[in-house]
């Protein structure tokens, strides 16, 4: 009688521990499909912020090309009283091509930023996305 308890004892700890194994092998794949799915929305996110970042750094290029020829000049409005004398609203004062580069480069540097920003804020949010 004694020896038979202990078999059926045996049994449930068996299957027992043979359900927890099972649970266990359950929440390992779930964690394996969670980080593909985080892997996968990475390399999504990866390459979108690449592309937005090589097209912003185009238009920058094209546009400090533009200024460097002289096809865009850059101007702020300037107040002048030889100019308001004259009936003339708004007086501008053209920027030099180096003055306009380091002003087309900061700008570049805060388009980056925001960009990377953006990407991050994504990604976040795909993220939260996955169950």
């Amino acid at each position: 009688m004694l020896r038979n308890l202990g078999i059926f004892i045996g049994c449930l700890l068996i299957a027992f521990f043979a359900g927890k194994y099972d649970e266990r092998q359950a929440i390992k794949a779930e964690v394996e499909r969670i980080e593909s799915s985080m892997r996968d929305e990475a390399a999504a996110t990866t390459a979108k912020l690449e592309k937005e970042k090589r097209d912003a750094q185009t238009k920058v290029d094209q546009l400090r090309a533009d200024v460097a020829a002289g096809a865009v000049r850059l101007s702020v409005r300037a107040s002048c009283s030889a100019s308001t004398a004259a009936g003339d609203s708004e007086a501008r004062a053209e920027l030099d091509p180096k003055t306009a580069d380091d002003l087309i480069a900061i700008t570049a540097d805060g388009d980056q930023a925001i960009i990377e920003l953006n990407a991050c804020i994504d990604f976040y949010n795909k993220l939260r996305e996955i169950k």
